[in-house]
Order: C-alpha cells, then structure tokens, then sequence
C-alpha cells in the first residue's frame, strides 16, 4: 500500500509541474535541469563601453509581453538609431575637436570625444524614452521624442560642419579671407555715416540756432547777434573760414567744416580701396589679396603658412562656407561635406520615424501594460489552483482505493 505523504505532491513539486507546461519558462526549466544557476547578467568594461555606442533592443520593449516578433523589430530599431548616431559620431567629431583646439590638441581630443560620446548616449537614451510609450508616460515619452528629433536635427546640421572642416581646410582658408575683404569694405562703407559727439554737439546747436533765429525778427534787438553766433557777423558773410581754427568758427560754419572734413576722408578711403580692389581681380586669390593689401588684417588672423591662429574662426568660416555654399545651391563644391550632411538627414530622419512607428505599435505597448500583466497573473493564478485542485483529486482517488485494498 502506498503511503499518504509518498504521493502528496509540495507545493514546491507543483510550481515545478507548472514551470514545466509553460512554454514561457523553458529556457528557465531547461537551465534549471543541466544543474546551472540563473544569477544576474553582470556587463565586462567592453560591453558597458559598448553600450555607450550601441542602442540596445531590451530597452526598446517591456518585460510583460514578448513576442519573438516583437524582438525582431526591436533589433531592427535600436540596430537603426545605432547606424543614424554612429553616422553623426563619426561626422561631428572634427567640429568638436576644431572648437576645443583653443585649449591645446591633447584637450581637444580629450573634450571633443567626451562631448561626442555624450551627445550620442543621449540619442540613444531618448530613443528608448520614445519607443517606451504607455498610457501611464506619455507626457515622457512625448519629451524623450522632442528631444530626439530636436538632437537629430542638431547633429545633422554639425555634420556638414564638421567635414567641411575636416576636408576643406584651403576653402576654408579663402572664405575667411573673402569675410575679413569684405569687413574692410564694409568699414569704408560705415565712414561714410558721420558719428562724431563733436559734430553731433555742433549740429544740435546750430538746429537749436536756426529755430531762435525763425521765431524772431529782424527788428528784434538780439537777432543780430544770435545770428553772428550762429552764421557770423554781416562782415564776415564772404570770409573763407577753411584756414580757420574750428574753436573760431561760428556754430553753423563748424557744423559745414566737420561734415566737409569727415566726406574728405571717406571719399580718400573709398578711392583707395577701390584702387585695391582693382588689384583683389588682378591676384584672384583672396588669401595672397589679404597678405598684399592688408598686412595688419593678415597677420593678425593667419600665420604665416596661411592658417587661421584661431579655431574658433576656423568654425564659424566653415559653417559660412557649407550653408552659404547650400543656400547658393552650389552643390558640387560642396563635395564630402554634402554625402556626409546628406547621409547623416537620410540616416536620422529614418531612424526618428521608425522609433515612433514602433512606439505605437499594440505588441510594444502591450510589452509595458500592467492592465496587461495583472491579467495575465490573474490566469496563471487560476492555472496554478487548477493544478492544486487537479493534485488533491488525485490524493483523494489515491487514498480511497488504498482504503478499499
């Protein structure tokens, strides 16, 4: 006769009963027979380093419902924003060295590859905050796919920067020559406004003269003199007052001395700079135009192997070089820095619309539904006590017929 506590079944032996029906729990039932432990995953410096670089699919998906499709288009997700970050990693690279290089190279490399290597942990970081949307996070999900798009659309514009600056190091060098010319014009040009407190000072007095003068007459006993102040006595209405101190002149003569002097000087300087000008045709090459004709201006922006001194120059020119070249439509002189630009909008606007198109999609958001989970614990609940009931029938069965034997 077999014995009552020889065919009860622990509820230990019952979990384990029920572990192996479950196909959910294979691998687990599996790893448990070969006589292994289940410990926690811990990651080697390579793989934590590695995933710095690499969007990794278990943050693209909840641990509540997983299909083995719904782990094929996560892969397929995270594997696209690694391709678009990467792509941008690698473009923007020479923009953040060129803008830390003030500091020394050594630093630059240093700061430059930690910025980078922040920017695109960030990336990916927003990338999962997207893709985890539920009805419980939108709010952050919303952000994390603001600031997705709004880092994407960052980089991208960077990474014609940063090949321009990488590639075309001589256009470069002619487009800050080009910026410096045309500054010196532009200065001309401003010389040709006067402002000058003292002839400011002097016309508001003469303005301040002339309505004195319009509300009197002539008959009243100070216009005489008011006017004298103002334009000189009769006397003196046909004296030269060139060779004159300015201190002397009489108000309005000043005022017509200082605007008579300054548009000298402005006509000199426009004269000479167009004479200059003649000769930037003849060269053709703004660097060599800048040395010849404005050697101060020169010296003070370039060495002399013709580079800039500065690096922070050395990036504003390159980002008036590839946008102003993109706004002309001159495509092909933009070369390199146009595939990379390019590649880098294909690549990341790809990857922002895949991210989302898979965020809404019903397997993901069901992959985080705790509606989702409770009712699935609610049937293995249900499962479970199904076995318990299944194991005491058998108990009691087993019982009678050693009774009846």
């Amino acid at each position: 006769m077999t014995q009552y506590n020889q065919n009860q079944l622990s509820q230990a032996d019952l979990l384990v009963k029920f572990i192996e029906q479950d196909p959910s729990c294979s691998e687990v039932f599996e790893v448990t027979k070969q006589g292994q432990t289940l410990t926690p995953k811990t990651q080697s410096l390579l793989e934590k380093t590695a995933s710095l670089f690499i969007a990794s699919p278990n943050d693209f998906y909840g641990n509540i419902y997983v299909t083995n499709e719904l782990k094929k288009h996560a892969n397929i997700t995270a594997h696209t924003n690694t391709v678009a970050n990467l792509v941008d990693f690698i473009s923007n690279a020479p923009f953040y060295y060129f803008s830390f290089q003030f500091l020394g190279n050594i630093p630059a490399v240093i700061l430059g590859l930690f910025l980078d290597t922040g920017v695109l942990y960030f990336s990916n970081i927003t990338a999962a905050n997207t893709a985890n949307r539920n009805k419980k996070n939108r709010a952050w999900a919303n952000i994390g796919m603001l600031g997705m798009i709004s880092i994407s659309m960052v980089k991208s514009l960077v990474s014609g920067i940063g090949v321009e600056l990488l590639n075309n190091p001589t256009g470069i060098q002619q487009e800050a020559a080009n910026y410096l010319i045309n500054e010196q014009i532009e200065k001309i040009k401003y010389l040709k406004t006067l402002n000058s407190p003292q002839y400011d000072n002097a016309k508001q007095e003469c303005e301040k003269g002339e309505n004195i003068l319009r509300n009197m007459t002539k008959d009243d006993r100070q216009y005489h003199s008011k006017y004298a102040e103002y334009y000189g006595t009769w006397s003196e209405r046909k004296t030269n007052w060139d060779n004159a101190p300015l201190s002397k002149l009489p108000v309005c003569h000043r005022v017509q001395r200082l605007e008579k002097a300054h548009y000298s000087n402005y006509e000199n300087a426009k004269n000479d700079l167009n004479k200059k000008l003649t000769r930037r045709t003849e060269i053709g090459n703004d660097l060599t135009f800048l040395k010849q004709e404005f050697p101060e201006v020169y010296n003070f922006n370039f060495d002399k192997n013709g580079n800039l001194k500065s690096p922070v120059t050395q990036v504003q020119m390159a980002t008036l070089s590839f946008f102003g070249k993109l706004s002309r439509g001159e495509f092909a002189n933009l070369g390199f820095a146009l595939f990379w630009f390019s590649l880098s909008l294909i690549s990341s606007a790809v990857a922002v619309l895949i991210t989302i198109t898979y965020s809404c999609r019903q397997d993901v958001l069901k992959s985080r539904d705790e509606d989702f989970a409770r009712q699935r614990d609610i049937q293995l609940e249900e499962i479970y006590l199904e076995l318990l009931t299944q194991n005491q029938e058998l108990l009691t069965q087993i019982n009678q017929e050693n009774h009846l034997s």
